[in-house]
């Protein structure tokens, strides 16, 4: 993973709700969360490329811990 991305969570609209930036390791967390559905996205410096999907969906549940929603 990389250190330092900016992580944007959206709500169905689109809207930007709550962004965060990337550990040592990648890994973010969006916490406290209503249920409902989200996009997840990145923004990558210019020396990187997104080999993934730009964005992902998320479902959130009752009690539903969401992992593993790498790019």
């Amino acid at each position: 993973g990389a250190e330092g991305i900016l992580v944007s969570l959206r709500d169905e609209s689109g809207s930007v709700i709550a962004t965060t930036r990337t550990n040592r390791e990648g890994g973010y967390r969006f916490q406290q969360l209503d249920l409902g559905r989200y996009g997840v996205t990145i923004e990558l410096p210019d020396e990187l490329r997104l080999t993934t999907r730009p964005v992902r969906e998320v479902a959130l549940t009752r009690g539903m811990i969401s992992q593993k929603n790498d790019f």
